[in-house]
């Protein structure tokens, strides 16, 4: 990060606090939503450093509230008025802004369901990350790599699933001992690095997927950019160009990274200048289907070494955490370990190491789909800004300029959806399976399933695109470590909460061995 100049420090320091009050006797339009905590512009401010910190409990409670009792919204002089709690929307406040969230059935679908120029999910991870200002426009506004993710990876899973798992053996035996003698592992560091590697197998082929500082500075770029986000609210716009200059590290990482794949771009482009897009010995990467599908400015070397570096960012942290917590339950529930193994053992034996034996492993599935029901890797989901008035069925107006998210864990965590939701139950999907012995209940039942009680990879026309690859990649290593190591943990270690964010405790450590036959 580069040294700031005092007038930008200073304005870091001072402009919220401008903020508040210049806003302090303004009418709030969402002043009708029951807000959790303290609705007036100073308290609420103390509120949104507090819910920085502790976010999961605040929300808990408004979930709690606003699920009790359901009264009805009323409608007057155009403007829905609604002041008490049960009505399945309430609001958390935030430093530079409230954030409405949607808790009922019928409000997520609505929400899932608006067109994106009515509700924009574009808009909303803007604010989340600050990428008009820190991945540029182009990324925001032009969209195809996630059509990428939905087509060429997903269909291409069953040819991509040797190098995938190839990487993640390797990754694996050098991350963590292969040895008869107990090892402490430190979880988040050695999955994190071994989620790059197979991650970028997939992305920029070999051997730049090994590279130490290459997997280094992908692992570091989700930090940078998640700091840079919340560094860059802090300030009017007229600013934001400059903070992400002199305040933030994401230009370093963008300069860093495209001095490792500018080169390769350049080879590839030259082969494609000489043989055309069909060249002999194609790499079957996302930089080649990136290559393939640029056209115009997104051809520069600088454009698609953001794409890969926005790319990474969405895959390698969402799915290191959510892997993390299943390891952490699984090594704190040795009881789950002899069941999983004999699965695996049974499939494999059967249709060796492929795709469709990961499938088969049911049991598999569901202790991953249940640690990410429990904890998930955010207390949020389906964040959206509307962009045009928008009216929910039971006449609540959201005005244009709001910001709108779904509450998950704490609907996860709902005794109305789950039996026990607060005891760890593995198999829990799997004796749903058994209890209803029907095709469709058991695909609702799979982790990539999406529903209004699931919320991890979203809900509607924007749910995650790359969800059957992360839960590929989660299935196949856990899988490998089952059959390679034992693993123990007194237990599960507390998260860390980053906004709505939940991460795992960066130094908390398991011990694994050789598992021997």
């Amino acid at each position: 990060m580069l040294d700031a100049p005092a007038p930008v420090i200073l304005v870091a320091l001072v402009f919220p606090v401008v903020l508040s009050i210049f806003t302090a006797t303004r009418k709030d339009p969402l002043s009708f939503i029951p807000c959790v905590g303290r609705a007036g512009r100073f308290l609420s401010f103390l509120d949104a450093i507090y819910n920085f910190w502790d976010t999961e409990k605040t929300l808990k409670e408004g979930y709690k509230k606003a699920s009790s009792v359901l009264f009805p919204s009323v409608c007057h002089n155009n403007e829905t008025v609604l002041y008490k709690f049960g009505h399945g929307l309430f609001r958390l406040a935030e430093l530079s802004k409230w954030h409405v969230i949607a808790s009922s059935k019928q409000h997520l679908e609505e929400v899932a369901n608006a067109p994106e120029e009515v509700l924009s999910f574009t808009h909303g991870i803007n604010d989340a990350l600050a990428m008009e200002y820190t991945m540029g426009e182009n990324v925001l506004n032009n969209l195809y790599h996630v059509d990428i993710f939905r087509t060429r990876l997903t269909k291409g899973l069953g040819l991509l699933f040797d190098p995938v798992r190839d990487e993640l053996v390797k990754g694996c035996n050098e991350a963590i001992p292969v040895t008869s003698e107990w090892t402490q592992m430190r979880v988040m560091e050695a999955v994190t690095t071994i989620i790059c590697r197979s991650s970028n197998r997939i992305f920029v082929g070999a051997p730049l997927c090994r590279d130490p500082e290459y997997v280094k500075l992908n692992i570091q770029f989700a930090l940078h950019i998640t700091l840079a986000a919340h560094i860059i609210r802090l300030f009017p716009k007229f600013l934001k160009p400059l903070v992400v200059r002199f305040l933030t590290n994401v230009p370093q990482s963008i300069q860093k990274a495209s001095a490792h794949l500018a080169p390769i771009i350049e080879e590839r482009q030259r082969k494609i200048d000489a043989h055309g897009k069909d060249y002999p010995d194609k790499p079957n990467d996302l930089l080649s289907w990136l290559m393939d599908e640029a056209v115009g400015p997104e051809r520069t070397a600088r454009n698609l070494t953001l794409r890969m570096l926005i790319t990474n960012f969405s895959a390698i942290h969402t799915t290191s955490v959510a892997f993390s917590n299943a390891l952490f339950q699984l090594a704190a529930r040795p009881e789950y370990i002899h069941p999983l193994r004999e699965e695996i053992e049974r499939v494999v034996s059967e249709e060796g190491w492929c795709k469709e034996a990961l499938s088969r492993m049911v049991k598999l599935d569901s202790f991953l789909k249940e640690s990410q029901r429990s904890r998930g890797i955010s207390a949020l989901s389906m964040m959206r800004k509307v962009l045009q008035d928008f009216t929910f069925s039971d006449g609540t107006r959201l005005p244009r300029g709001t910001y709108l998210g779904a509450v998950s864990v704490a609907r996860q965590m709902d005794a109305k959806h789950y039996a026990d939701p607060a005891e760890f139950r593995g198999f829990r999907f799997v004796d749903a399976d058994a209890e209803d012995d029907d095709l469709h209940t058991e695909a609702r039942n799979q982790m990539v399933a999406t529903s209004t009680e699931y919320l991890v990879f979203g809900l509607g026309r924007h749910v995650c695109p790359g969800r059957f690859f992360a839960v590929l990649e989660m299935k196949c290593l856990l899988a490998h470590m089952i059959l390679t190591y034992d693993m123990k943990i007194d237990k599960v270690p507390d998260p860390l909460w980053f906004g709505v964010a939940v991460i795992p405790d960066h130094k908390a450590e398991t011990l694994a061995q050789m598992y021997s036959k």
